[in-house]
């Protein structure tokens, strides 16, 4: 890229040679040199009357003028243009470039005899604030793209508190590489926070004032070689424009270097309109004088209205710095030491004027050293000349007339004006400051009439206030409230944009109350709302104003506001059971755009359909429908080449504008000397290139078609960067053509790369078209993304065979199990291995499933052998045996009492004088059990057949649970068994009701054997649950 530079600017100087007197060609390529590294370039130069002055001052940035000898910075944009002057110059060393110490932690205790690197410069701001809290407070101006800061502490008694104090702002090295007044000011910092409460004149200035300090004002200037060094300072910002080139201008307008506002410049404004200071000053370089307004008139031909004062004011600090400093020093550019700034050259974008005409500030511009980068080891050297000075300056905004101005009836605070009569012009008026309500007015010496005025209120003069130098005078003011009138404007009264914000522009005083009615049923208190209006229509407004001392107010517009509002886009809102990439449709009229917020927000999708991130929560995209008009077209600018002009042929000439509403430059009207291609180039305020296009142009005139659609904007400019051949109206020397050229709420043709309105360039009669662009209420779409459940069926499990075991689900609301389960807990008697899915659901509907397995073990069988039959009083053996299930088995008998030993597989009975049935429980390893039972019937001669027969079973069919009546009350046994005669339930039975509880057995056909003695009866019965 630089080398593509070097090609382009050796270009432009070939050609600014071919068509000038020849330069010097070492200076040329010194110059280029320096450009392509630096950006800037450093030179002089001589001229033969300082008239020219007022040419020059719009191309490069003049550093020193003296004798007829100029000293300068050019950057790539302006250089070129210089070329084209025809004047010899020198290319100087970059004062930049100086070499210098810095200084860090390790050299111990910093005496202000170094320069700080960026990162300790940031420590050190801290530092005064955390070591000073009760009188110090550090703030940030801004952060800028570079990440450096604009730092500025505070020093006042009560920085928390705002105080009837006026408000006094230093900053320091607007130009990088001007940073005797960085250190310098640091230092101020460091001597007003140490001296506090030990030094009456310190002390009493924090206790009077709120001062504000900023040692560094263009950080990215002065650390443009690193942050670790200030050699490879450079004047100008980051984006190579001259800081003190970049304001708004009193008579030159709003951007009088054709350049955007910078960052910096944007936080120094609103840093200002945040504040009310009373006097400022801004220090600079390479020269050394106090350099009071106006900058961009000289004394003959404007002076500030202050101006007996500003010399008084200058020449205290010259004169002290003379009492202090070596001799010659603060003479070089007068011998007095002070001038009006643009008697020693002009300039037009400087903040000096900017802080004195726009915020009613006195600024003072103050060169500190003719040279730049002051030498670390003399530091020291110009604090003891110049820090007393520093001193009367800032104790200058404590004199004159001051005062608190409020409200006769509430006592209220006002922001009133207060005018020097016959003495105020160009701004030098004053205001008081809320909340307090106070104001600070420095003057020279004198008698005066003064004008307090408010809006909503009477006016009040005061006569004969007569003020001494350095003395302060008070006079606080209470001023009448007059009854309101009630007024207002909004910023757009038609169209489809929902959003009116309403101003109220009442002639009320302060403390009154606003109630407004905006005619669709809602209303508002606040002096100046945004109103959102929902549907399309026609609403008339009414205001009313009231004022407890003075009245009330009231003014009603019939269908003030007419709206067609475009229709929100539709969608529809989907869900997912855990993350997806959704894909959502939406319809609706013109763009649609989808955020992530109901109002302002990002931008994440323009489109009908979305498709989405894979979302992993619920997410809502906001919608809204974006449509635009274009409007008739209408015409700006020069209407044709009528005048003094002729045919220009340098490139990058063109016209400066702001875009005052959205529009579409359709074409314009141009005059060619010559048929060829030209290149266009339309850039934004922020140097962004928004139109790059090559065009045939024939011999004449014609119009050239562009369709640029320009959003609004300033700073545009228009461009041909190739040989133009197209014709230039007006001529050096030409009186001034009426710019602006603004087609009203449109476009303002505001000047161009010259910066002299004597010309006009090239593009003639703008045909634009306005943009008119409506956007919808928005529409909330949910992408809802439902959790998903966590299924658990629970642990696998082994059981025996013919065993009943329960499973147990977690993690939803309702279940499904394979085998039709709809509960999460079930029951299953697998007579085989078998697994078991269960389906889980949410209360969101979304499901899961696990599974379970039931392993069976190998049916463990039990044999007591067969059925005995032996005589009264006798004994026998059992035979048990065991098969299938685990080995190894144990055995146990009942009843145990009639065995000799019931834990053997083949016990002996005792002698039985009955028929008794034995019980043979077998368990193997695994802990499965097993039973049967063998009857030995021992033969009697009691008849039981009567018993038996009176045993009741009811009811059958049962739901499970039977009732057996043995009216009898003897003791007796049963067995339910299975219809395949597997036993399943013994139980020895006492009583005469006896409850059985079967319900866990499933439907079907049982046998009930009832066992008294040696008669045995079998009952069959039937268990029907549904």
């Amino acid at each position: 890229m630089r080398k593509l530079y070097v090609f382009i600017l050796l270009f432009a100087c070939l050609f600014a040679l071919n068509t000038s007197i020849a330069q010097n060609k070492s200076e040329l390529i010194k110059a280029n040199n320096y450009l392509a590294q630096k950006g800037e370039v450093y030179f002089s130069f001589n001229i033969s009357s300082p008239s020219e002055i007022l040419i020059l001052t719009n191309i490069i940035s003049i550093d020193n003028v003296k004798n007829n000898k100029v000293w300068a910075y050019a950057n790539r944009k302006n250089f070129p243009k210089f070329l084209e002057q025809n004047i010899s110059f020198e290319v100087l060393p970059h004062p930049g470039d100086a070499v210098v110490e810095m200084w860090d932690n390790t050299k111990g205790i910093w005496q202000f005899d170094t320069y700080p690197t960026y990162s300790e410069y940031e420590t050190m701001m801290q530092t005064f604030a955390t070591n000073y809290p009760n009188i110090c407070k550090l703030d940030t101006v801004a952060i800028l793209p570079s990440g450096h800061k604009l730092l500025i502490i505070k020093i006042t008694d009560n920085p928390s508190i705002d105080e009837n104090e006026p408000e006094f702002l230093y900053t320091g090295t607007m130009h990088g590489d001007e940073t005797t007044g960085y250190v310098l000011f640091l230092r101020l910092i460091d001597y007003l926070t140490t001296n506090y409460g030990t030094d009456t004149r310190v002390t009493n200035i924090i206790n009077n004032m709120e001062i504000w300090i900023c040692p560094l004002a263009n950080p990215d200037g002065t650390y443009f070689g690193g942050d670790n060094t200030v050699t490879g300072a450079i004047r100008e910002n980051g984006s190579f424009v001259d800081l003190n080139r970049n304001y708004p201008d009193p008579r030159t307008g709003q951007h009088p270097d054709g350049n955007a506002w910078q960052p910096e410049t944007v936080a120094w404004m609103n840093f200002a309109d945040a504040h009310d200071f009373v006097m400022s000053a801004n220090t600079h370089g390479g020269a050394s004088v106090a350099n009071y307004p106006w900058d961009t008139w000289t004394s003959a031909q404007r002076t500030h209205a202050d101006d007996s004062w500003w010399q008084f004011v200058s020449k205290e600090f010259a004169d002290t710095v003379f009492a202090n400093g070596p001799a010659g020093y603060f003479k070089d550019v007068t011998s007095t030491g002070y001038t009006e700034g643009g008697d020693w050259y002009i300039i037009t974008g400087g903040r000096q004027d900017y802080m004195n005409y726009f915020k009613h500030c006195r600024e003072e511009t103050i060169e500190l050293s003719t040279t730049k980068t002051v030498a670390g080891n003399l530091l020291p050297n110009y604090w003891g000349y110049l820090y007393r000075s520093f001193l009367n300056y800032i104790e200058q905004s404590l004199y004159g007339v001051r005062g608190i101005i409020t409200d006769a009836c509430t006592g209220n605070a006002i922001k009133a004006l207060v005018t020097v009569n016959s003495h105020d012009v160009d701004s030098s008026q004053v205001y008081s400051s809320l909340p307090i309500g106070n104001y600070h007015r420095p003057i020279i010496a004198g008698t005066y009439s003064i004008t307090y005025s408010a809006t909503g209120y009477q006016p009040q003069t005061i006569t004969g206030i007569t003020v001494a130098n350095k003395s302060t005078v008070i006079r606080d003011v209470q001023l009448s409230p007059l009854p309101p009138v009630a007024s207002f404007t909004a910023d757009h009264t038609t169209g489809c944009v929902p959003d009116i914000q309403f101003t109220s522009t009442s002639q009320a005083p302060a403390g009154s109350s606003y109630l407004w009615d905006f005619g669709d049923g809602q209303s508002s208190t606040l002096q100046n709302p945004l109103h959102s209006y929902v549907s399309s229509g026609n609403y008339s407004v009414t205001l009313t104003v009231s004022n407890s001392c003075s009245g009330n107010d009231q003014i009603v517009i019939t269908n003030y506001i007419i709206l067609t509002l475009p229709t929100a886009p539709t969608a529809t809102s989907m869900q997912n059971c855990g993350p997806i990439d959704f894909t959502i449709t939406a319809t609706g009229n013109g763009t649609i755009n989808w955020y992530d917020a109901p109002s302002a927000g990002n931008l994440v999708h323009t489109g009908t359909s979305y498709h989405t991130p894979t979302l992993t929560t619920t997410t809502t995209y906001y919608l809204e429908s974006v449509t635009t008009t274009t409007g008739a077209s209408q015409y700006a600018g020069k209407v044709d080449n009528v005048g003094t002009g002729g045919n220009h042929t340098t490139p990058n000439y063109g016209l400066y504008f702001d875009v005052l509403q959205d529009m579409n430059l359709v074409s314009a009207k141009v005059y060619s000397s010559a048929l060829a291609n030209r290149t266009i180039v339309i850039t934004d305020g922020n140097s962004n290139v928004v139109f790059n296009q090559s065009i045939s142009i024939p011999n004449g005139e014609s119009r050239i078609t562009l369709n640029a659609f320009l959003p609004a904007g300033t700073g545009y400019s228009i461009i041909c960067t190739t040989t133009p051949n197209l014709y230039r109206d007006g001529g050096a020397g030409a009186p001034a053509l009426p710019y602006p050229y603004t087609l009203s709420g449109v476009v303002s043709i505001i000047g161009n790369p010259a910066n002299n309105t004597a010309y006009y360039y090239y593009f003639y009669d703008w045909e634009v078209q306005t943009q008119s662009t409506c956007t919808s209420s928005r529409t909330p779409v949910t992408a809802t993304v439902n959790p998903v459940p966590i299924a658990d069926a629970g642990f696998d499990t082994t059981i025996c065979n013919g065993a009943q075991t329960t499973l147990t689900a977690t993690g939803g609301v309702s279940y499904l199990w394979s085998n039709g389960w709809t509960f999460s807990s079930n029951p299953v008697s697998p007579t085989a291995i078998t697994t078991y899915y269960v389906t889980v659901t949410n209360a969101e509907g979304c499901t899961a499933t696990d599974a379970v397995t039931v392993t069976v073990l190998p049916e463990l069988l039990a044999n007591a052998g067969v059925d005995q039959t032996i005589p009264n009083n006798s004994s026998t053996s059992l035979s048990g045996s065991a098969s299938g299930g685990t080995d190894s088995y144990s055995y146990h008998w009942e009843p145990a009492s009639l065995l000799d030993n019931p834990d053997i597989a083949n016990p002996n009975t005792v002698s039985l004088s009955s028929t008794t049935q034995f019980i043979l429980n077998i368990t193997d390893l695994q802990g499965c059990v097993a039973w049967d039972t063998i009857i030995v019937d021992v033969t009697t001669s009691v008849d039981l057949n009567n018993i038996l027969s009176n045993i009741k079973v009811y009811p059958n069919p049962s739901n499970g649970y039977i009732t057996i009546e043995n009216p009898n009350k003897s003791e007796f046994i049963i067995i339910v068994t299975d219809v395949i005669g597997k036993p399943i339930i013994k139980k020895t039975l006492y009583n005469k009701n006896n409850e059985i509880n079967l319900s866990s057995l499933s439907d079907g056909m049982y046998f009930i054997t009832i066992n008294n003695e040696d008669k045995i009866n079998t009952i069959t019965i039937i268990i029907l649950k549904y």
